[in-house]
């Protein structure tokens, strides 16, 4: 059932049991594994791996490698999930580049995101988040433009936005700049609650 609904759909290479089944029209598609890329009907995507993009209709420059990467992905535009159930719940986030295995794997519509390491932003449903870490921001659930670096570590709550944690040492509250725009909040060392322009709890 590899390619069976294809009708002029040209540049394709559905390997697999059922691998890119109801493809019709889509162009310049790589499905690689059973049931890959079995709804699609888009163009310009690859997924390799059992089931990874099973789901996905009208997404479209995807890049999914893992057994059930970007497993439910709908519409998701431009994602890239390297890693067993990375992305796994995503349906309408773009722009998310997800490497680890089941890390961004909650996330249904946030994009923009950056998870890298297993776990990473596993509960995560915001958007503009950057977590590098194994089980980095684990605890995140709707918070955006948050960034951590560190080792299974969390942010102090886990439905704020523009949070900043490093390693558990150093973090920002109100970090919100963008372009060359200077964000408007505070940085401590020692203290997850920063109180001040620069503060360091001794």
């Amino acid at each position: 059932n590899a390619g069976q609904s294809n009708a002029t759909g040209t540049n394709n290479v559905f390997l697999g049991t059922s691998a890119g089944q109801s493809n019709a029209t889509g162009t310049d598609n790589t499905f690689i594994g059973m049931s890959a890329g079995q709804a699609s009907k888009a163009n310009s995507n690859t997924f390799v791996g059992s089931n990874a993009g099973l789901a996905n209709i009208t997404g479209f420059q995807g890049s999914f490698f893992g057994a059930q990467a970007g497993y439910n992905n709908l519409s998701g535009l431009s994602d890239v999930f390297i890693g067993f159930q990375s992305g796994f719940n995503n349906q309408t986030g773009g722009n998310n580049t997800y490497l680890g295995v089941q890390s961004g794997f909650t996330n249904v519509s946030g994009g923009n995101n950056l998870y890298l390491g297993t776990g990473a932003g596993y509960s995560s449903t915001g958007s503009n988040n950057i977590a590098l870490g194994y089980q980095a921001a684990l605890n995140l659930t709707t918070g955006s433009n948050n960034i951590i670096l560190g080792y299974n570590i969390d942010f102090a709550s886990s439905t704020r936005s523009n949070q900043l944690n490093i390693g558990n040492l150093i973090y920002g509250l109100n970090v919100d700049g963008s372009g060359q725009t200077v964000s408007t909040g505070n940085i401590a060392i020692g203290t997850s609650t920063p109180f001040a322009k620069f503060a360091l709890q001794a």
